[in-house]
């Protein structure tokens, strides 16, 4: 008597087959290299030629703006100057919908409303004594329906050494440092220190600390650029310097 076998007990097995994975190496030569424009940067329309923008702000809430934007056909360059809105007019701060307060990620702040839509990002703003971060130069953007407005929030920091009587003295939010944030520095003495950070396309945003950075009446016409404003402000700085050193000596 025999056994009956199963058809799986005599099948034939095949030999297990043997699999190589090789990776092929990534020529990086066609791979287009990632540009990232710098935060503030202007974003302009299509068609038109990146604009230059010139900012002279300070933490009181004295603004003013020159943009040089280039002709598409003429490739004339067009100036316009202006001074800038903020969200303190001659109140207490507001919230800047979308953008500022309640239901946003960016605490309330002085908010200048700039003349162009940027690229949005950090500057952390360093002194240039103690290393230490000393204000936040945030930009933003808001949408509606019909055009784009861009942000500059100003933070500065608070604490002792540091006097709050400036609208932009609310303290500095978390800050994330990332691949993208910028670095500024700030020179000068405690209440008169000088910010100048430049972003993409020779634009460059000054910054001042203590005073009105525009005292020129209202009107924009007779505002010098925003670096020469900088200039004599650095001018009275070392001036003052000056004088403090001399009479530490007698």
């Amino acid at each position: 008597m025999y056994a009956e076998l199963s058809p799986t007990c005599w099948r034939r097995r095949r030999p297990a087959r043997a699999y190589q994975l090789e990776l092929e190496s990534l020529d990086t030569r066609a791979v287009p290299a990632l540009i990232v424009p710098a935060p503030g940067s202007p974003l302009v329309e299509s068609g038109q030629q990146p604009a230059s923008l010139s900012v002279a702000f300070d933490e009181y809430g004295h603004g003013f703006a020159r943009t040089v934007l280039a002709n598409p056909f003429t490739g004339q360059p067009t100036t316009t100057a202006e001074p800038l809105l903020t969200n303190r007019m001659t109140g207490p701060l507001t919230a800047v919908p979308g953008v500022t307060g309640p239901g946003t990620a960016n605490p309330l702040t002085l908010a200048y409303r700039l003349p162009t839509p940027v690229w949005p990002g950090d500057v952390a703003v360093v002194n240039f004594q103690t290393g230490q971060l000393s204000d936040l130069i945030r930009f933003t953007d808001s949408v509606d329906t019909l055009s784009i407005t861009g942000w500059m929030l100003y933070y500065s920091s608070t604490g002792p050494g540091h006097p709050t009587d400036a609208p932009a003295d609310t303290g500095i939010p978390a800050l994330a440092f990332t691949p993208f944030t910028q670095i500024a520095t700030e020179f000068g003495v405690e209440g008169y220190e000088v910010i100048q950070y430049a972003a993409d396309g020779g634009s460059l945003y000054s910054g001042l600390s203590g005073g009105n950075v525009l005292p020129f009446g209202g009107d924009p016409a007779s505002v010098p650029e925003p670096s020469s404003l900088i200039l004599a402000t650095c001018g009275a700085v070392v001036a003052l310097g000056s004088c403090w050193g001399i009479a530490q000596r007698t």
